[in-house]
């Protein structure tokens, strides 16, 4: 996940950044150079810009150097330099290296459970980019493990019928049906659409996805006959009403 997350950092932590970034602006007053935290800041921005171009190798080394200024200026266990660690673990894993990307995200998941607690939604991030390293190096048993956390994070800290839950479920269902675990799949699908139904009504375009996702998943295990419904209901949901009649 490149720089998407804004926290709530504790006071402590609050407290030793603002009197970095004020050393910094003072040194950069005094002529002493530029405020390392906002070159880091401007590097971060063209490192989003260059990677939803999908110039990634361009931007890999840019989200290095916003990483080492990180570091250097706020120290190697705060929060901002865990969301570096995962920007640069995501321009990896896009780049195909999931091994480099591994360690990368290990290290942001213990600075974010050192500062936050095991059950912050900050934490359930890193846990799902984690995942997704593991998965895609062939260690499901891994990832498994930590995409149940990611569910009960997300449990606790929203309630057990929030949409942030749903989309844990669809993540761990993904995992499973990869692993030709198709019954256990459905069921984690099926209760992501029932989340879906009830908070967001069954008209909406989340449900479709579900019901897509689901589908999917019936096909795969050999039920044709289940899904076709699924997918006609889905289509029902994404398809524009016939524009009316100019006068």
């Amino acid at each position: 996940m490149l720089e998407g997350r804004r926290r709530s950092v504790p006071a402590r932590a609050r407290a030793a950044s603002l009197v970095v970034a004020l050393l910094c602006a003072a040194s950069a007053a005094w002529g002493q150079g530029p405020d390392p935290l906002e070159q880091a800041r401007q590097l971060n921005t063209q490192v989003m810009r260059l990677y939803q171009q999908g110039r990634i190798a361009e931007a890999t080394p840019l989200a290095r150097e916003a990483l080492a200024l990180r570091e250097k200026a706020l120290g190697a266990n705060h929060p901002d330099v865990a969301i570096s660690l995962g920007n640069l673990a995501g321009l990896l894993r896009a780049s195909g290296d999931h091994a480099a990307a591994r360690p990368l995200y290990e290290r942001a998941l213990a600075i974010d459970e050192r500062a936050f607690g095991p059950n912050h939604l900050d934490v359930a991030v890193d846990l799902t980019n984690l995942a997704g390293a593991l998965a895609a190096t062939n260690d499901f048993s891994s990832a498994r493990v930590l995409l149940e956390r990611v569910v009960r994070i997300r449990e606790r800290a929203r309630g057990p019928e929030h949409p942030d839950v749903a989309r844990a479920l669809d993540t761990l269902a993904s995992l499973h049906a990869a692993r030709g675990n198709y019954t256990t799949a459905r069921s984690l699908l099926e209760r992501a659409l029932r989340i879906r139904e009830k908070v967001l009504g069954d008209k909406h375009p989340d449900v479709a996805e579900s019901l897509t996702s689901l589908a999917d998943v019936l096909e795969a295990s050999g039920d044709a006959q289940s899904a076709r419904p699924l997918r006609a209901r889905a289509k029902r949901i994404t398809e524009k009403p016939p524009a009316g009649r100019s006068r």
